[in-house]
């Protein structure tokens, strides 16, 4: 055991230099921060008149990516929150022309990992609203009262950032696994059908089909409202259900709307039917029991991808007497699930889908 020697003044202590007593750390994101939408056009054509904004909260990763979904605005500093209307001056109503201005143009860059440029054309227009030379304008009005016709616009990432990115920088026609930015980080996407328009984005499961799959059970007990061998499956005590939805599919790639990070489940372009009915990724369900006995089983593995479900994802329950039992597991980066009812289902609780996020390492 090491021993404690009592402190002394510092006078007494001499050769190496004193250790610094304070040290700087790395800086985290804020998890969450205001974004505000472009400013409405003046309330008047001319004088005094007001503008408005949307103004929302975002979730923010390690990565320094912007979720470009709105969360709740309990998670964002309600004292850091922008304004969502300011006064707006124009020229003087009793004047014979006025400045106008056309909308912005997309952002454009000159390279990645700077901020961007808008555009939009300003011209000069009398009361009628006809356009007139700008040498009218200049000559009567103040330089205050003259919109901008150029602003900054949002940083652009290096890399590519979709399929049709890859295809239309890279040149590339091929189907396959591509390095793209992905919530702020380098993930390995699968570009499909990337001879046409409009590729997709796919999310290759490393751990294939024995651990992802989704299921509706097709049994139903003989007796309801009980639970047979404490919720473990007993076909002996029941008959077979007639529900349409009873099935089981398995997965290969998962569709992934790689801008918001969320699953499409319900499109079944790299999955398989073991047999029944499709059952959206994700999803269970079963006709087995009024009493809390859920035997529909799903199970989402992510592992080796870079993602993991998102840690405020839940899972809601649809039908009659629904239950659910998840299990998460790995940061994650697992989640297996059995749900049922009488009968009864659960689902993804987003309404926008299964939301995905990156890991932080």
């Amino acid at each position: 055991m090491a021993e404690t020697l009592p402190a002394v003044g510092d006078k007494l202590c001499s050769g190496r230099k004193k250790p610094s007593e304070k040290k700087t750390c790395k800086r985290q994101p804020c998890p969450y921060t205001w974004q505000a939408g472009d400013w409405s056009e003046c309330s008047r054509p001319c004088g005094h008149g007001m503008q408005t904004r949307l103004v929302t909260c975002h979730r923010v990763n390690t990565f320094h990516w912007v979720d470009p979904v709105p969360t709740q605005i309990t998670g964002c500093s309600s004292k850091q929150k922008l304004s969502n209307i300011r006064t707006c001056n124009l020229s003087s109503c009793e004047e014979e022309v006025r400045w106008a201005a056309g909308p912005w143009s997309e952002c454009t860059w000159k390279r990645c990992g700077r901020k961007g440029r808008q555009k939009r054309p300003v011209f000069c227009q009398d009361k009628e609203g006809n356009k007139v030379r700008k040498k009218l304008c200049k000559e009567k009005l103040a330089k205050s009262v003259k919109p901008k016709r150029q602003r900054k616009c949002y940083k652009k990432q290096c890399g590519y950032h979709s399929c049709l990115d890859i295809q239309q920088r890279a040149g590339s026609r091929a189907d396959g696994e591509y390095q793209m930015v992905v919530g702020g980080k380098n993930v390995s996407i699968y570009c499909h059908i990337m001879n046409t328009s409009w590729p997709r984005e796919y999310l290759t499961l490393p751990m294939g089909e024995e651990q992802n799959y989704s299921e509706v059970y097709g049994m139903r007990l003989t007796s309801p409202d009980s639970c047979p061998n404490n919720g473990s499956r007993e076909n002996s005590l029941c008959v077979k259900d007639d529900t349409p939805r009873a099935g089981m599919t398995v997965w290969e790639k998962i569709n992934l709307n790689i801008t918001a990070l969320t699953v499409n489940s319900y499109d079944y372009t790299f999955s398989r039917q073991l047999h029944g009915e499709v059952v959206p990724y994700g999803e269970a369900g079963d006709c087995y029991s009024t009493a809390n006995c859920p035997q529909g089983k799903f199970s989402i593995n992510l592992m080796g991808t870079g993602l993991s479900v998102a840690k405020y994802s839940g899972w809601v329950g649809v039908g009659h007497k629904p239950s659910i039992w998840l299990q998460r597991i790995q940061e994650n980066e697992i989640i297996y699930g059995k749900c049922g009812g009488y009968c009864g289902t659960c689902q993804p609780e987003d309404k926008n889908g299964l939301k995905l996020e990156v890991l932080p390492y």
